[in-house]
């Protein structure tokens, strides 16, 4: 009978110890998963505000001030009233 009690209170106390270990375990992959989850959130977070600076350079794309600054950096475009400036190239 006492050799039958030891043997359930060993059996019962190798449960709890591999319990205790897998709780342990179970619990850093949770600590991990919710630091990866802010990282995660925080990425999103990052890629919504990409998300509206990009909506607002598709909406300034559209105007004419937009337009405009393009024709003048690229094809060299001038207002009215623009003063001219030319690089002498010391011909003559």
């Amino acid at each position: 009978m006492k050799n039958t009690m030891l043997m359930i209170l060993l059996v019962v106390c190798i449960l709890f110890v591999a319990l205790f270990i897998g709780g342990y375990r179970l619990n850093k992959k949770i600590d991990s998963a919710l630091a990866n989850k802010a990282d995660l959130e925080d990425q999103i977070r990052d890629e919504e505000i990409r998300r509206e600076e990009i909506e607002e350079l598709e909406e300034y794309m559209k105007t004419d001030e937009y337009i405009r600054e393009v024709a003048r950096e690229k094809l060299g475009l001038v207002d009215e009233g623009d003063i001219i400036f030319r690089k002498d190239d010391g011909k003559k």
